[in-house]
C-alpha cells in the first residue's frame, strides 16, 4: 500500500508540473495547452496504475512486462512497427531490470508489439542485462537480453543493439519464438517503441554455434534454408553469449525429445498387454505388441497346459504308430490301408464317445509335429484327419499295448528322418547368415551415409569460411581503393593550391616591376 501510494503521490506531483515522469530526457518547451494534456493523460494514468495495483496481488503474480505468449506467424516479420494501445493500461512491469529498460513482448494477433507508456527509456544502455531469466517463474518468457546484432550498412559492417526474447509457445497452434526487436522513437508521439525485426520458430535452426576464438563473444544462428547467418555478440560477458547458445539449443532440441518420451509412455501399456497374450512364439508375440490387448482376442489360461499336455501325449505315443502314419501321408492316402485292414480283421472294442472340440491352426500343427509329421502346406482339413489319426492309435495303443511292443523300429525311416532334421538345420544355418550379412550390409551403408554426410557438413563449412574470407578480403580492397582515391584528391587539391599560390606570386611580382 506504501508502494502505491508513494507512485501514486509521484505522478501527481508529476502532472501538477507539467513534466512527463515516464521519460528520462529533457523534453522541448511546452505551451500551456499541451501542459493542460500532459496533466490530463499523466492522472489519468495514475488512476489507472492505482487500480490495476488494487486487483489483487495474484493478478500480479501473473501479470508481468514478458509472460504475454507471443504470436506464431509461420515466417519472419521485417520493418514491422509497433503500435500502442493507449486504450487498455497494463500494470507495472515485475521483471528484472533489463526487462523493464526495455519494451514489452507482442502482444497483438499480428505479430506486433506494444510499448506501454509505463516503461521509460532507457537513460544508459550499459546498465542493460545481456541475458536473463524472468522473475516470474508462470511466465512463458524463457529468456531476454540486449545483445548486439551484426548489420550491414553503406558498404560497412555495424552493431546494432537489439532485444533478443525467447518466448515459449504454450497454446495449441504456437510455436517456441525467438523474437528479435529494436527500439525506435515514433516522430508522432515521441514515445520509445519496439520494431520487431525477426520471428524465428526454433523449430527452423539448423545450428547455433560459439565463437571461441573471438574477442567479443560472438555467436551466429544458422536458419534453413537461407544462406546468410545472423550473427550476434554479447561484448560485455561471456557467459552470457553461451547461455544464449545453450539456451536456443535445448528449446530447439526439448520437443522431439518429449515426442519420443510420449510415444514411450504410450507403449507400455502394449507391453504390459503382451503379457495377457497367449502363445509361445514369437508371431504372438508381435502380434501383442502391434496391436491392443482386448477380452475377445484373448484365450483362457488352461488352454496353454491343454496343448502341452496334448504334444507331449503325442511324443509319448508308441514309435510303431509314428512310422505307420508318416508312411501313410507319404503316399498321399493315409486311410486306404486302414479301411482295407478293417474289413478282415475284427472290429476293436468301441471306445466311449469323446466330445470333439474345436482346436486351432497352432495347436494342430502342435500335436502334427508331436508326432513327427511334416505339417508344410497342410489345410485345415488334413490336419483334422491327421490328428483323428493320431488320437485313434493312440486309442488303440492303451487297449492293446502288447501289440505295439511287438512292432520293431525301422532303421531305414530313423535315418530318414534325421537326414531331415540336417537339412533343415543347414537351411536354417544359411538363412541366419544371410539375414547377419544383410544386417552388416545395412549398418555398412549406414555407416557410409554418415561419413558422407559428415564430409558434406565439412565442405560445407570451409566453403563458408572461404566465402567470408574473399568478402573480407572484397572489403579490404575496396577500402584500400577508398583511401587511394581521397590520397589522390588531396594529393590533387595541394598540387592545385600550389599552383594558385605560385601564380599569385608571379603576379603580385609583376605589378611590383611595373610600378617600378
Amino acid at each position: 500500500a506504501s508502494a502505491v501510494s508513494g507512485m501514486f503521490h509521484r505522478m501527481m506531483k508529476a502532472a501538477g508540473t507539467g513534466v512527463d515522469p515516464i521519460s528520462s530526457e529533457a523534453a522541448p518547451p511546452k505551451t500551456e495547452a499541451e501542459k493542460a494534456e500532459t496533466s490530463r493523460k499523466n492522472a489519468e494514468r495514475a488512476k489507472a496504475d492505482l487500480r490495476a495495483d488494487l486487483e489483487g496481488e495474484e493478478n500480479n503474480k501473473a501479470t508481468s512486462s514478458f509472460g504475454f505468449a507471443f504470436p506464431t506467424i509461420p515466417g519472419f516479420t521485417d520493418g514491422e512497427t509497433v503500435q500502442k494501445d493507449k486504450e487498455t493500461p497494463v500494470p507495472q512491469s515485475t521483471s528484472p531490470t533489463a526487462a523493464g529498460s526495455g519494451a514489452t513482448s507482442p502482444t497483438t494477433a499480428g505479430g506486433v508489439t506494444s510499448s506501454n507508456a509505463e516503461e521509460s527509456k532507457p537513460s544508459n544502455s550499459r546498465s542493460r542485462a545481456e541475458f536473463q531469466r524472468p522473475a516470474n517463474p508462470k511466465s512463458a518468457l524463457i529468456a531476454n537480453g540486449w545483445i548486439e546484432q551484426q548489420r550491414r550498412s553503406k558498404m560497412r559492417t555495424v552493431w546494432k543493439d537489439v532485444l533478443a526474447s525467447l518466448v515459449e509457445g504454450r497454446k495449441k497452434g504456437e510455436e517456441t519464438t525467438l523474437w528479435i526487436q529494436r527500439q525506435v522513437v515514433n516522430p508522432t508521439t515521441n514515445q520509445t517503441e519496439l520494431e520487431a525485426l525477426h520471428q524465428i520458430p526454433v523449430k527452423w535452426l539448423e545450428e547455433v554455434t560459439y565463437f571461441d576464438y573471438s574477442a567479443d563473444n560472438r555467436f551466429t544462428i544458422k536458419v534453413f534454408n537461407l544462406q546468410e547467418e545472423f550473427i550476434f555478440r554479447c561484448p560485455k560477458s561471456n557467459e552470457a553469449a553461451q547461455n544464449w547458445v545453450s539456451t536456443l539449443l535445448s528449446a530447439r532440441d526439448s520437443k522431439p525429445a518429449k515426442k519420443k518420451s510420449s510415444k514411450s509412455r504410450s507403449a507400455t501399456p502394449s507391453e504390459a498387454g503382451r503379457e495377457n497374450w497367449d502363445g509361445g512364439s514369437n508371431a504372438s508375440a508381435a502380434s501383442g505388441a502391434s496391436a491392443p490387448t482386448s477380452p475377445e482376442r484373448r484365450r483362457p489360461s488352461s488352454s496353454k497346459p491343454k496343448s502341452k499336455n496334448r504334444v507331449a501325449a503325442a511324443a509319448a505315443k508308441p514309435r510303431a504308430d509314428v512310422d505307420e502314419t508318416k508312411q501313410q501321408t507319404s503316399r498321399g492316402y493315409p486311410f486306404d490301408e486302414e479301411k482295407k485292414s478293417g474289413e478282415s480283421t475284427p472290429p476293436p472294442e468301441q471306445a466311449p464317445p469323446v466330445e470333439k472340440k474345436h482346436r486351432s491352426i497352432k495347436e494342430l500343427r502342435a500335436l502334427a509335429h508331436g508326432a513327427g509329421i511334416q505339417t508344410h502346406g497342410m489345410e485345415r482339413g488334413e490336419l483334422e484327419a491327421v490328428v483323428a489319426q493320431i488320437e485313434a492309435s493312440q486309442q488303440q495303443g492303451a487297449t492293446s499295448p502288447t501289440a505295439a511292443a511287438a512292432s520293431p523300429p525301422d532303421a531305414e525311416k530313423e535315418r530318414r528322418a534325421r537326414e531331415e532334421q540336417k537339412l533343415r538345420a543347414a537351411v536354417e544355418k544359411d538363412r541366419r547368415a544371410k539375414a547377419a550379412a544383410a544386417a552388416a550390409a545395412a549398418e555398412e551403408e549406414q555407416l557410409r551415409a554418415a561419413a558422407a554426410e559428415q564430409t558434406r557438413k565439412e565442405e560445407e563449412a570451409a566453403r563458408m569460411q572461404e566465402d567470408k574470407q574473399r568478402q573480407e578480403e572484397e572489403q579490404k580492397v575496396q577500402e584500400e581503393e577508398h583511401r587511394r582515391r581521397i590520397a589522390e584528391r588531396v594529393h590533387a587539391q595541394q598540387a592545385n593550391a600550389r599552383k594558385q599560390r605560385e601564380e599569385e606570386e608571379r603576379a603580385r611580382l609583376e605589378r611590383e616591376r611595373v610600378e617600378r
